[in-house]
């Protein structure tokens, strides 16, 4: 019996600094491009939970020079 497979999409640009002033990085749209692309269907997800897109930092934080931690 196979067991149950739960897809969890994470739209996040994890720490990336911007490509330009003012512009966001775009990493945060892979989650849909591999839903696109088929991923739910080839991993014959039995549920996919879409997590929302957290807003974006053009910061590091002062104390880790981190963005968006």
């Amino acid at each position: 019996m196979a067991a149950a497979v739960e897809l969890i999409t994470a739209p996040w640009n994890l720490g990336l600094r911007p490509p330009a002033p003012g512009r966001e990085p775009g990493t945060w749209r892979a989650p849909r491009a591999l839903l696109s692309a088929g991923l739910e269907e080839r991993l014959r997800a039995d549920r996919v939970t879409e997590l929302d897109r957290p807003p974006y930092e053009f910061d590091p934080q002062p104390a880790t020079r981190v963005r968006n931690g």
